[in-house]
């Protein structure tokens, strides 16, 4: 066996709380790829997001799948409300260089 390259995959869950009042609760899963650069030899992070679910309104849980996701999603754009907007902003600064030093020691271990 002769392996080339190594990349670490973590998933990573945050509850988020949106909107006004925080009246929208999402927990959205992100994935985190961890490798070294072929070209400085530095180790690389790139986070993704990857989904989003128990989401909750009002405390109310909104039915779990992507067709009714969707469908909340579409009645929020009829009050104004752009829920991909709200998660993008929520997860500017999300992750601190603590959480990045984090992630690229479990990729040394």
């Amino acid at each position: 066996m002769k392996i080339k390259r190594k990349t670490l995959m973590v998933q990573i869950e945050h509850e988020l709380k949106l909107g006004h009042n925080n009246a929208i609760e999402v927990t959205l899963l992100n994935q985190a790829f961890i490798f070294k650069s072929k070209i400085n030899d530095t180790i690389q992070i790139e986070i993704e997001q990857m989904d989003v679910f128990d989401v909750k309104f009002m405390g109310i849980p909104i039915e779990e799948g992507h067709t009714s996701y969707n469908k909340f999603k579409e009645t929020l754009k009829t009050l104004g409300i752009n829920l991909d907007l709200l998660i993008d902003e929520a997860c500017e600064g999300l992750y601190s260089e603590d959480d990045y030093e984090q992630l690229e020691s479990l990729y040394k271990f």
